[in-house]
């Protein structure tokens, strides 16, 4: 059974570690806003995915440890090597580790590509505080950490979505097989400039006309994201019309899905059910587009929940890594050779073929294509909500290890 390790407890249960005030309360904004304030430390959120498949834990102050496999969770929000984690972590915590009767495990939902800064500073770390780095465990959402020692991938995303909806009745439960108003829905919240050059150059095309689509254009404030230097700017082969598009596109920002606004555009309980059942393609513009990564993310999962077929905008092999998660995906029926291009801009050339392909359809194509499709949606929604004791019980036993 996972033993979960804490420095502090306070009136109202375990603090997360790394967390320094015994006042907060759970649930509260203050609470909520640990994951964007120094050390960005927040609740450990893998237990709530364990309560959902009712596997057992227990939860443990330093001062009463005595086990020998207990982990020392800690989870970010935002990586930032400019914090030393240990010097906010107890002294008797740290000397658990020494002894190698404690593991500290960073658990981390981002796809961020460790070995770039993520690596040397734990590295570092553990110099310092004279820690054995094999004590020292990252869980990620970048799929392509397997072959890193130390390193496990989590599909958090997955996780969390599931949970957020396992037990409520919110979501699309039969596919629309009549003629639905749009092609496609294409939801942009933050702005980046891959996501920018692709939804502009749908719009420069007139290919929004016909779809649920928003660009809200909101920025990242975090330190941990830096667009100014992108290679999107330089594009100029499978692109020619960059800076065009882009100039034409910033004129007509914000743009909102009807009444969608900010704050149900990131909420990812809630669930506009027409931009599942009123259009017959999701077109996904995931975090990451970049080869270093394999992230997928809630806005992967939306459309499979809802039973609604999906195009990604992301980085190579995200269709690979979602059919190695079990999931089905639509090369029967449209050319996904995009997933395995490399090269980004001719990547996001293809992705934009296809887009523009799947909106020249008529309403009676893509009726048929529903219900040929039919089957591998529902499947995709099933295994969504299937039990994830194994994948879960699989990472405890790395955790421990």
């Amino acid at each position: 059974m996972l033993t979960v390790v804490y420095d502090r407890r306070s009136e109202y249960g375990f603090v997360p570690n790394l967390i320094q005030r015994l006042d907060i309360k759970p649930k509260s904004k203050e609470w909520w806003d640990l994951c964007i304030e120094p050390p960005y430390s927040f609740e450990f959120r893998f237990l709530r995915y364990l309560d959902a498949d009712q596997i057992p834990y227990q939860e443990i102050l330093i001062d009463d440890y005595q086990g020998a496999d207990g982990i020392y969770p800690i989870n970010l929000n935002i990586y930032d090597k400019s914090i030393d984690y240990f010097a906010l972590i107890r002294p008797e915590s740290l000397q658990k580790v020494r002894e190698h009767a404690l593991n500290i495990v960073f658990y981390y939902s981002e796809g961020d590509d460790v070995m770039l800064d993520i690596s040397g500073h734990l590295t570092l770390l553990s110099t310092q505080y004279s820690i054995p780095r094999k004590s020292i465990k990252m869980v990620c959402a970048n799929a392509l950490v397997t072959d890193i020692p130390g390193y496990y991938y989590i599909p958090d995303d997955e996780l969390y979505y599931r949970y957020l909806h396992l037990n409520n009745s919110d979501y699309v439960k039969h596919i629309n097989l009549d003629q639905r108003s749009k092609k496609f829905t294409l939801l942009n919240r933050m702005d980046k400039p891959f996501r920018r050059l692709f939804a502009g150059s749908l719009h420069y095309h007139g290919l929004t006309n016909d779809a649920y689509f928003s660009y809200t254009n909101q920025n990242y404030n975090t330190l941990s994201v830096d667009e100014n230097n992108d290679p999107v700017y330089g594009w100029n082969k499978w692109f020619t019309k960059t800076k065009l598009i882009l100039d034409n596109f910033s004129m007509h920002l914000p743009i909102y899905a009807d009444y969608l606004t900010d704050d149900k555009h990131n909420d990812h309980k809630h669930i506009e059910r027409k931009f599942y059942e009123d259009a017959y393609w999701h077109i996904v513009t995931e975090t990451h587009f970049a080869s270093w990564t394999g992230f997928l993310t809630e806005k992967t999962f939306k459309p499979i929940l809802n039973l609604q077929p999906f195009v990604i905008v992301g980085p190579p092999g995200s269709l690979l890594l979602l059919k190695d998660m079990g999931y089905k995906t639509f090369g029967n029926w449209i050319n996904e050779d995009y997933d395995r291009v490399v090269n980004d801009e001719k990547r996001m050339y293809y992705i934009f073929k296809l887009v523009w392909q799947l909106s020249q359809f008529t309403h009676e194509q893509h009726q048929d294509l529903m219900i040929k499709m039919a089957p591998v949606l529902k499947h995709n929604q099933e295994l969504l909500l299937s039990s994830k004791s194994k994948k879960l019980t699989n990472l405890i036993d790395k955790m421990s290890l």
